[in-house]
C-alpha cells in the first residue's frame, strides 16, 4: 500500500509496482498503531485513541465508578496507568497544536505579565 500526502485528494495516474505486484493508493492508513491521513493531521488517530479510551474506561467502570468500595487512591492510580497512555499515545504534537489553536485568538491581554499602561503599576 502507498499512501499519498499532500493536500490534492486524486490519486496519481502512475502505477507503482513492486514485486511485479501494482500497489494501490491510499489517503489514509495506519503505521505503527498510528493513523495517519492525507494532510498528516493527525485526526483520524485522535478519534481511534478517544475510542480506545472510552472502551477502556467502559470496561473497567465497574472499579472505577463513584459507588465502588475501592479507595480513590487507587481509582486514580489505575486511571493513570490504564486509560491515560491510550488518550497519550503519539498525541504529543496533536496536544501542542490544540494547545495552539486554544489562544490563537488571544491578544496579549489575556497575558497576567501584559500591562497596557506601564507606568500605572509601578510604584
Amino acid at each position: 500500500m502507498c499512501i499519498l500526502f499532500g493536500t490534492s485528494r486524486k490519486a496519481p495516474a502512475r502505477k507503482i509496482q513492486k514485486l511485479g505486484q501494482t500497489i494501490d493508493w491510499k489517503i489514509k492508513t495506519t503505521y505503527l498503531s498510528v493513523t495517519l491521513d492525507i494532510a498528516l493531521r493527525l485526526n483520524k488517530h485522535v478519534k481511534v485513541c478517544i475510542k480506545k479510551a472510552k472502551q477502556a474506561r467502559g470496561a473497567l467502570y465497574p472499579i472505577l465508578n463513584s459507588r465502588s468500595p475501592i479507595p480513590l487512591s487507587t481509582r486514580l492510580s489505575i486511571y493513570l496507568v490504564y486509560i491515560k497512555p491510550i488518550c497519550l499515545f503519539a498525541m504529543g504534537s496533536s496536544h501542542q497544536r490544540i494547545k495552539l489553536g486554544k489562544h490563537r485568538g488571544n491578544s496579549k491581554r489575556g497575558d497576567p505579565d501584559y500591562h497596557r499602561c506601564p507606568l500605572s503599576h509601578q510604584k
